[in-house]
């Protein structure tokens, strides 16, 4: 079988390559190695001799000469980096831009690059799209713009504004003075200083000093209304300090008292006390339940266990904040599981039997409580650095799994969900009503049927 080592620096991709690679590795022709640190990667050719080793363009542009002692082909996310790769020389295995098309890309070998293989719209010359556009289809916007001018002009004449038929630019316009307020009988002092006012000052200046002229007979706190102007206050005016004694003061008019609604919640103190719990989770002072899900059908062959398999590596690639979910996957199955070879784990290593034959002992030798920390129960359980994923194996033959009884079964849930800290965990099951079924069904906040 091939090896073929792939080096990446481009942490999403490597982390899908990793949980991709771990899936479809047993349907592959060649055996993968990857890498995302350019020192180790060299070290390993160097010491391993692959059949290729394939750099990713993000790692091939890190360094200006690459010396190894194997065949070089280098990996491209897009034109641009297939194009540039080229200049160091190697071949390429092209463009793949996810894991399932790097498997594709390494099975069908590298190549030579060669510009130009990439299919490009042809250019059309300037001097083509000439002969191409007849120029009589300029025709109508050309006679269009006499009559755009006319009606400009139409419509200068309408406004009153007019323009020298000579000029070729358009003039800004100046604003229309504003109306002056209508003025008083002749004879008052203020229709002289109006009427002086409209000949020499401009329109602001004419309005200050209009203001200006007027007498003050209104009280500091009532706003000024203007000659013609047709607002008139809503509070009486005076025209001294004095106010005018004909005017009645009015009373407030009081609201009838409004009636007090019931609130819609239902506030049962059994409702209180799910609002409390409620509200001390999302405070961090209550620890937040661990939930089970649990994948179940009556039939075998049916698929429980890729399921089951996918979605905790799915639940386990979830960001949490800054952290992924905590997640555990439980072979139920005890006689015949087979989660750690779908997950690719090797046999060596904890699975349910191993734990399960301690607890029967603790339990023979004492009648207490057995509570293990979460350190203890990590111990007890396999890790996947790739993924974050915890794994409790079944059993490895049918033999070991005749101690697992109901109450052992018991223990290890109740300080798995108890005492674990983990966000999800999921239960493979088989087709059987055994003890180890039997309670992961008990124990499920959701329940998959697979038909």
């Amino acid at each position: 079988m091939q090896k073929v080592y792939f080096l990446i620096l481009q942490k999403e991709f490597f982390q899908d390559l990793q949980v991709s690679y771990m899936l479809n590795a047993a349907a592959l022709d060649f055996k993968l190695e990857f890498f995302n640190d350019i020192q180790k990667f060299e070290e390993a050719v160097q010491k391993n001799k692959p059949d290729l080793a394939v750099i990713s363009y993000d790692a091939l542009s890190k360094k200006e000469e690459w010396t190894l002692d194997t065949e070089i082909a280098y990996h491209a996310k897009s034109e641009d980096e297939l194009a540039s790769g080229s200049a160091y020389g190697f071949k390429t295995i092209g463009i793949a831009k996810n894991p399932d098309a790097l498997y594709k890309k390494i099975q069908k070998g590298p190549y030579t690059y060669q510009a130009g293989n990439t299919t490009a719209q042809p250019r059309v010359s300037s001097r083509a799209k000439s002969e191409k556009t007849p120029v009589t289809e300029k025709a109508p916007a050309l006679q269009a713009k006499p009559e755009a001018k006319a009606s400009s002009n139409n419509a200068d004449t309408i406004l009153g504004i007019e323009r020298s038929s000579s000029s070729k630019q358009a003039k800004p316009e100046t604003p229309a003075k504003p109306a002056v307020p209508a003025k008083k009988a002749s004879g008052s002092k203020t229709d002289n200083t109006v009427k002086k006012l409209e000949e020499s000052l401009s329109v602001d200046d004419f309005f200050a000093a209009l203001n200006a002229s007027k007498p003050q007979t209104v009280s500091e706190n009532k706003p000024d209304v203007l000659p013609g102007s047709s607002r008139q206050s809503a509070e009486p005016v005076y025209t001294n300090d004095e106010p005018d004694e004909t005017v009645e003061e009015q009373e407030p008019v009081k609201e009838p008292p409004r009636e007090k609604t019931k609130p819609v919640t239902d506030y049962t103190p059994q409702r209180r006390d799910a609002i409390d719990e409620e509200v001390l989770r999302d405070v961090g002072h209550k620890e937040k339940k661990t939930k089970v899900i649990t994948v179940y059908s009556a039939k075998g062959g049916v698929g429980k266990t890729k399921i089951s398999s996918e979605l905790a590596l799915y639940l386990s690639m979830i960001k949490a904040g800054e952290k992924n979910l905590r997640v555990l996957i439980i072979d139920c199955n005890i006689d015949f599981g087979d989660v750690r070879t779908t997950l690719g784990l090797e046999a060596k290593g904890p699975n349910m039997a191993i734990w399960a034959d301690e607890i029967k002992e603790m339990m023979e030798n004492s009648s207490e409580e057995i509570v293990y920390s979460k350190e203890e129960i990590e111990k007890k359980l396999r890790y996947d650095e790739a993924s974050g994923l915890y794994i409790l194996p079944a059993p490895l033959t049918n033999e070991d799994s005749y101690i697992i009884n109901l109450d052992i079964m018991k223990v290890i849930f109740r300080n798995l969900i108890d005492h674990g800290e983990f966000d999800y965990i999921v239960c493979d099951t088989g087709n059987t009503t055994r003890d180890s079924t039997t309670i992961a069904l008990e124990m499920a906040d959701i329940v998959l049927m697979v038909a």
